[in-house]
């Protein structure tokens, strides 16, 4: 991050060194001060993040920074994870049900998105397992 602009820049993990210049790819993201910034990147390097508003329309860019597609409707969400492979988000959604935050799993190759939480306590901060199949939150 470069003040609320996301850059990217090759990173050589064998040498542990960056190479080459950083590139702006997103701007305006939403950054908080403990929490850093918010956005995920997927092992096959699909990106999504909020930007500093609480009615966003999220959207996946690829590498270069172009949309390849928005992400359920306009809301407020908070907190999205992508999943390793890439096809499916969790993501914090709030006050949708109760007032409370919870969560919500967005599957990127059907368009669709299902409710995952139903406490009635803040249910966020969702973590894949590095193979995709178990959620932390």
């Amino acid at each position: 991050m470069r003040d609320r602009t996301l850059m990217a820049q090759h990173f050589d993990a064998s040498r542990l060194e960056l190479s080459g210049d950083a590139a702006p790819i997103a701007e305006q993201v939403l950054f908080g001060g403990v929490g850093g910034a918010a956005f995920s990147v997927s092992e096959t390097g699909l990106l999504i993040y909020r930007s500093g508003t609480f009615n966003t329309q999220l959207a996946l860019l690829d590498r270069e920074g172009r949309q390849i597609q928005s992400v359920g409707p306009p809301g407020d969400y908070r907190n999205a994870a992508l999943s390793p492979d890439g096809k499916r988000v969790m993501i914090d959604r709030y006050g949708i049900h109760a007032g409370g935050e919870d969560l919500w799993l967005y599957d990127l190759s059907r368009g669709t998105a299902s409710r995952f939480t139903f406490d009635p306590s803040d249910n966020s901060d969702a973590v894949w397992s590095p193979d995709g199949r178990e959620i932390v939150f």
